[in-house]
């Protein structure tokens, strides 16, 4: 479980920083396997679009990881 400020830059942007995607992929390679949004999506301009920025972050990188 990963609960941090993940993509706090979403709170006044539409947009994740690209650290921030690369600590999303890397926690996910490294296998976290949740995520918890908190201030990005309580108070945040965009919540809508951190919560999409996150699954398709997670979704990537899942995709390049091999299962077998």
């Amino acid at each position: 479980m990963l609960q941090s400020q993940l993509m706090e830059s979403m709170v006044e942007n539409n947009q994740p920083e690209r650290t921030e995607i690369t600590e999303i992929t890397t926690a996910t390679l490294d296998g976290a396997d949740t995520f918890v949004l908190s201030h990005e999506t309580s108070c945040g301009q965009n919540s809508l679009e951190a919560v999409v920025s996150l699954a398709k972050g997670i979704a990537e990188a899942e995709g390049i990881f091999d299962y077998e």
